[in-house]
């Protein structure tokens, strides 16, 4: 899986000036801008206005594209996590919940989680390594592997720190 290292740091594109490069797959067209987000904005819109789909896998898509043709090294290739990790981190999420009491927080304030995983990336699409919930598991997570019931546990976090301003509305 693609990941864009830095999206603070904006490339040079080459002949088509400075910002990150999105080409679109059926119109052919380029559209370039110093932000990802301003960017997915963008080709979303440009996809929406002239009838292409929008697939599930949107977020992937669209950054494993913008990989593709901005020049230079923007992105870095991240593995999903191991079998072997993921039962490292179901036994730290355990041991986590354990400590803590199995403290669970509301319905409204996990679907508040799930929103943060849903809206976080480009262009307010859903972070890059969420995957909705899937399979028997209830898998939703590409980085840490964790499933829906994470949301749940106060003593959970999202490895990439989403859940963080969330947490701080709870705590209040």
């Amino acid at each position: 899986m693609k990941v864009i290292t830095d999206t603070s740091l904006v490339p040079n594109a080459g002949r088509l000036g400075v910002g990150f490069v999105y080409k679109d797959p059926d119109s052919g067209l380029e559209f370039v801008h110093v932000s990802v987000d301003y960017l997915a904005s963008m080709a979303r819109k440009h996809r929406q206005t002239n009838h292409y789909p929008i697939g599930a896998n949107w977020t992937q898509d669209f950054i494993d594209n913008v990989c593709d043709n901005t020049p230079g090294t923007i992105c870095h290739e991240e593995a999903p996590p191991s079998a072997s990790q993921k039962a490292k981190n179901l036994f730290n999420a355990i041991v986590q919940a354990t400590r803590s009491g199995f403290k669970t927080i509301t319905a409204e304030q996990a679907e508040a989680r799930r929103n943060d995983c849903e809206t976080s990336g480009p262009g307010g699409g859903h972070c890059q390594h969420y995957r909705g919930i899937k399979g028997h598991f209830r898998v939703m997570c590409g980085k840490c592997g964790c499933t829906d019931l994470k949301l749940y546990l106060t003593s959970s976090e999202c490895p990439k720190g989403l859940w963080k301003e969330t947490q701080q509305k709870m705590a209040r």
